[in-house]
């Protein structure tokens, strides 16, 4: 062989040598990626069978009428056939809502997430309604673990046993923290020894422990409130994604969906953390109208290279499942006999309470009216609004309507109090803070026997003007003293010192039955309702 073409073979061994690098190096530089999908719920509320828009019960087959767990069990199922590697979790918020909660109790909500397959669950502030022992025994029921990062108890309680701050999924070298509104303790039924601290300081802690220990991926599935997990992706580092719940938000980037003039940003949401990083943002509504569904391209080391998807609709055009129909069958027989019984009849339709602004309403009216009836000895009726959830349309009335309507356990309870603390509970409310703690009070109030006029533009703390309770024969309303005790009838609830209405919480006092059952009473011995506004909470203008 001659020099030349030696040289020639010699050249040509190195330009294939270097085109086979370059082709190693691009493949090498280019990051392996893998799919994962979530599958999401938030706020169900107990709503296992189709509902219209006000969450009133209706058939599969009827227009307008959505979710139920037998189309969520087709949707999951079909999804996970396609995608092996998939998670379905839930941002709390399983309990409370609907008869079939009222009547069950947590033991349709465990069935339920149960026969679905949940990965995991957060929890909501609705699932502590019952008292934390009632939550335990939930808990106890579940066959997938349950977090809460901000949750605070005893060693000794049941819930630190059952409740973590996150959960690890090796597999996929993701880790998901829980968190919940702080304000719990004020909107729920807890108990005490029960605490909820800073969910931004949770998820700061927890995300530093996880990236420690090297998970790479980190998921935030929390029940605090759309606004909140905005705030809380802005404020903090390392989180990839914020499956959230609470603030019953709709989120949509499809302007085919039928309800996508509601949404209040886009599925996903994107905000820039404190490294200028996306962090990304879920939510899918209430009651299970919708599945929420992504599909996520993490490299190698967790990060999510591209986001998809869309929350599934779950209208007529999805069948039902029938093994979750065949359950839901069990739940609904002997509950639907009792729930069907008329009790009563609207001459008007009822609107709902105010929940965010000061005034009385129809309904709230009525519920007060029902406990004041119940309660000789009490002089008025203090409670608060959002223990009442809906109103009543006209015709008749049934048990189910009121199940809907008051879908808590809260019992009807006495207490003394004096006119200064009615005076000072009073005037918390309209400036939305206690007098005493000086806290935020969250919600409004429902009267009976008491009416009383307000400033809306007066001066912070001091906008009651005008306070009046009914005598002791209940025939004409006299002057509220600050120095007479009165005996008052509320809810355990606000006793406990739910919303933060009474501060310190009632030590003792005397328990009179359950509030739906007062009502239904009051309801079947009246027969004919009228709703009436009749000025008891009014407003005035004294301002300049």
């Amino acid at each position: 062989m001659s020099a030349k073409l030696a040289t020639r073979y010699i050249a040509l061994g190195i330009a294939l040598l270097l085109v086979v690098v370059c082709v190693v190096f691009q493949r090498a530089s280019v990051p392996r990626l893998r799919t994962l999908v979530i599958l999401h719920t938030n706020d169900i509320h107990a709503h296992v069978v189709p509902f219209y828009d006000n969450g009133k019960e209706c058939e599969a087959d009827v227009a307008d009428c959505l979710g139920g767990v037998a189309r969520q069990k087709t949707v999951i199922d079909r999804i996970r056939k396609q995608a092996p590697d998939s998670l379905l979790l839930d941002a709390g918020d399983q309990f409370s809502g609907t008869a079939y909660y009222g009547y069950y109790k947590g033991n349709v909500s465990h069935r339920v997430m149960n026969l679905l397959g949940y990965d995991l669950m957060s929890l909501g502030n609705h699932e502590f309604d019952e008292g934390s022992d009632q939550l335990a025994e939930f808990l106890g029921n579940l066959l997938f673990p349950v977090v809460c990062a901000n949750l605070e108890v005893g060693a000794e309680s049941d819930l630190a046993k059952k409740v973590k701050p996150y959960h690890i999924f090796p597999q996929y070298s993701l880790g998901v923290i829980g968190i919940i509104t702080n304000t719990t303790g004020f909107t729920s039924n807890p108990g005490p020894n029960v605490r909820f601290t800073n969910p931004i300081h949770a998820v700061r802690r927890y995300a530093q422990e996880l990236k420690r220990i090297g998970v790479k991926t980190i998921v935030v599935l929390s029940h605090t409130g759309y606004q909140e997990d905005v705030d809380l992706a802005a404020q903090t580092t390392d989180i990839d994604l914020i499956i959230g719940g609470h603030s019953h938000t709709f989120l949509s980037s499809n302007p085919s969906d039928p309800h996508h003039w509601s949404a209040k940003g886009g599925y996903p949401t994107v905000v820039r953390n404190l490294d200028g990083l996306p962090t990304y943002i879920t939510q899918v509504w209430s009651w299970g109208r919708y599945v929420g569904h992504l599909k996520l391209q993490l490299d190698d080391q967790g990060r999510i290279r591209s986001i998809e998807g869309a929350p599934i609709l779950l209208d007529g055009g999805v069948p039902e499942d029938p093994v979750a129909l065949q359950v839901i069958q069990g739940l609904r027989v002997p509950l639907r006999e009792y729930m069907d019984r008329v009790i009563g009849r609207a001459t008007r339709a009822f609107d709902p309470p105010k929940y965010w602004t000061i005034g009385e309403s129809a309904i709230g009216n009525l519920v007060g009216d029902a406990m004041l009836h119940a309660r000789s000895t009490s002089r008025a009726v203090i409670y608060n609004s959002g223990d009442v959830q809906g109103g009543l349309e006209e015709g008749e009335i049934r048990n189910q309507e009121i199940f809907r309507v008051i879908p808590f356990d809260s019992s009807v309870v006495d207490l003394l109090l004096t006119g200064q603390q009615i005076h000072d509970l009073i005037e918390g409310v309209l400036c939305r803070r206690n007098l005493l703690n000086h806290q935020r009070i969250p919600g409004r109030i429902q009267v009976a026997g008491i009416r009383f006029t307000y400033d809306p533009n007066g001066p912070e703390t001091a906008r009651l003007r005008s306070l009046e309770i009914l005598d002791v024969n209940r025939s004409t309303y006299e002057p509220v003293h600050p120095e007479s005790l009165y005996p008052i009838t509320t809810l355990d609830f606000v006793a406990k010192g739910g919303d933060n209405l009474i501060s310190p919480p009632v030590a003792s006092y005397l328990t009179h039955g359950n509030l739906r059952s007062t009502v239904i009473r009051y309801i079947e011995e009246m027969r004919h309702l009228h709703p009436k506004l009749d000025g008891r909470i009014a407003a005035v203008s004294t301002s300049a």
